[in-house]
């Protein structure tokens, strides 16, 4: 299986994200940055501890 390697830095966070994924997944590189970008900003919280919006991915 070929693999691809994807470092990127999410705006508006101090954080670089390095994700490795199957190649067959390339042309999503986008939306790939877009989601994990999305799932990050919902796990902030306050200066208590408290969720700031509803945790991505949460039922």
């Amino acid at each position: 299986i070929k693999h691809c390697h994807h470092d990127f830095i999410v705006n508006n966070f101090p954080i670089d994200v390095s994700i490795t994924y199957n190649r067959v997944y390339l042309k999503l590189w986008q939306q790939t940055e877009k989601n994990i970008a999305a799932i990050l900003d919902s796990w902030v919280v306050t200066n208590d501890g408290k969720l700031i919006k509803e945790q991505a991915g949460k039922v």
